[in-house]
């Protein structure tokens, strides 16, 4: 099977909401595989590129690349659309499928430890800098990171994560819009020791994600989009809120937030008060009124993806 062949064959697997524009005609999709920090089970990595991003000839200008962090319960596929918004600026959109997630490998919403995401996604943008430093004399990687992806590429940057050229931040994963139940979370505690693998629904109520109804009938017809999480998850995804809310390393990369201020799933008030104390060498702040949890998949994306081109823009080569 040739490059454009396989091109296709991964294009029809990705299911693109009704009106959403697809990948331009000169871009290539290809599919990579890496393992996770337990040296055992295989990352998907969905590769969408003008020609081949790891190809045997590179570029002598420069090559661009935009590493993506998906959120929770979804996958880099649903990201196909960045090639279209992005690629007057960009040369490569990379996404990584979490462990638990799309095509990888792990137990649907599992995690023993949440810094196991994170390291996950630090062997990922190693993999991406160091397949494209092989091809192109020239190369930079700005990390784009949505909701669970947000929070785990803070915590990145918080770890010292300094070979970015840029980080775009979108609704991070810090805080949930409504309580959980006394009961629901008394129960998630216990469970948490005794069964901490349990896959249990989230009952995530679709109509937050967007208020496009074409991406919520893309999202509930996806069979690579689950609804699972496990009492661990949860119970380390807390820890690390927590942690993540106290810490107050200087981040070295320049970072942006885009923060939904009708998010009905994060609370935009926890994401902003955090960006306040936030300490960075630079760091910038856009808000969208209106806009449910999914900025770049809701009505008025085209604002949102012009902010981040120039974002992107002004913080390359």
């Amino acid at each position: 099977m040739n490059s454009q062949e396989l091109s296709q064959r991964i294009m029809s697997g990705i299911v693109v909401p009704a009106g959403f524009p697809t990948m331009p005609s000169d871009w290539i999709a290809s599919e990579q595989q890496i393992l996770s920090t337990d040296g055992k089970r295989k990352l998907f990595v969905l590769v969408f590129s003008k020609g081949e991003a790891f190809g045997k000839k590179g570029s002598k200008n420069g090559h661009r690349a935009v590493a993506v962090l998906h959120g929770m319960g979804e996958h880099g596929g649903r990201y196909q659309h960045f090639t279209h918004y992005l690629q007057s600026n960009v040369d490569t959109v990379v996404c990584l499928d979490h462990l638990g997630h799309g095509r990888s490998e792990g137990l649907r919403g599992h995690i023993d430890h949440f810094d196991r995401l994170t390291d996950d996604a630090g062997i990922f943008l190693d993999f991406v800098h160091a397949r494209l430093k092989e091809i192109h004399q020239k190369s930079e990687v700005h990390l784009f990171a949505h909701s669970l992806g947000g929070h785990i590429g803070l915590r990145l940057l918080l770890k010292g994560r300094k070979d970015l050229a840029s980080a775009a931040i979108s609704a991070p994963f810090l805080g949930l819009k409504g309580k959980v139940p006394a009961v629901k979370a008394a129960a998630a505690k216990v469970l948490a020791k005794i069964g901490p693998w349990i896959q249990l629904d989230t009952a995530l109520d679709v109509n937050t994600i967007s208020r496009d109804p074409a991406v919520l009938k893309a999202y509930q017809t996806d069979r690579l989009v689950h609804s699972k999480m496990t009492p661990g998850f949860w119970d380390q995804t807390l820890h690390a809120i927590e942690d993540t809310l106290a810490n107050t390393t200087l981040i070295q990369a320049p970072v942006e937030f885009f923060i939904p201020l009708a998010d009905g799933l994060i609370d935009a008030d926890v994401s902003t008060a955090y960006f306040d104390r936030m300490r960075a060498l630079e760091k910038s702040l856009k808000t969208f009124p209106g806009c449910h949890h999914e900025i770049f998949n809701d009505l008025g994306k085209e604002k949102a993806f012009s902010d981040l081109n120039y974002w992107i823009q002004g913080h390359s080569a």
